[in-house]
């Protein structure tokens, strides 16, 4: 791919792939921090940057690949699966899915259906339990935390999106109203990186995620995303 050879990040992705990675990620340029978790999976297959057996797809490509990828109008289901047989960048699947959700060919003619939302328990009291989620709108992203017991949310920007980006917005949060007991969070990379293991153990507080086979088991915040992104769009 003659774009790989021109563009920045694929240059420098090649040197570490071809040199090897900083030992220790705070070493590496903050732009290359999403490529940080998938750094051992990521190599060079002819001068070919890959991911596995998936092409490493530059920035200037990726909207679009994912306009093809949608080709047919096809779901999110669909999308993600075309995609994890041939590309890759950091986001991908996320993407995906905001593409989709975005388009109205797909939202008009698509059945309505009633997602199914657990339940959570109220705890005793404000800021005991959060949840937080991350989610994109109009090429930014958002990190969203909502208090389970009074539904207050909070939201800020992240840029760039990166476990580090992540960790800095939620202390700022949790300097204004306090460390909770337990944090619910998705399975994202910025989640499930041993950085955020680490801020969870500094602050001491239980770091839950939700299911990856069920995803709605993180109610609060996919309630909490979907109340920001109806204020937003107004």
């Amino acid at each position: 791919m003659d774009v790989q050879s021109t563009d920045s990040v694929c240059k420098q992705l090649k040197t570490f792939t071809e040199n090897g990675w900083p030992s220790n990620r705070r070493n590496v340029p903050e732009h290359l921090l999403p490529f940080w978790p998938e750094r051992t999976d990521i190599h060079l297959a002819e001068g070919l940057l890959l991911k596995g057996k998936r092409i490493l797809i530059p920035a200037c490509m990726q909207t679009e690949m994912l306009d093809r990828l949608h080709e047919g109008h096809q779901g999110v289901t669909k999308c993600v699966a075309r995609a994890q047989e041939s590309l890759w960048w950091p986001g991908t699947t996320r993407q995906i899915k905001d593409m989709v959700e975005r388009c109205e060919i797909c939202c008009q003619f698509s059945q309505t259906k009633t997602e199914l939302l657990m339940s959570t328990p109220l705890p005793p009291r404000p800021w005991q339990k959060v949840a937080a989620d991350i989610f994109q709108w109009k090429n930014s992203h958002y990190i969203v935390v909502v208090d389970y017991f009074s539904r207050y949310i909070e939201v800020a920007n992240l840029p760039p999106l990166t476990t580090a980006t992540t960790v800095k917005r939620l202390k700022v949060i949790f300097a204004r109203f306090g460390v909770p007991e337990c944090l619910v969070t998705g399975n994202g990379p910025q989640f499930a990186s041993s950085d955020f293991s680490l801020f969870a153990q500094d602050y001491g507080f239980q770091h839950a995620t939700s299911s990856p086979r069920y995803p709605q088991s993180n109610g609060e915040a996919e309630r909490a995303v979907r109340t920001v992104k109806q204020l937003l769009s107004k």
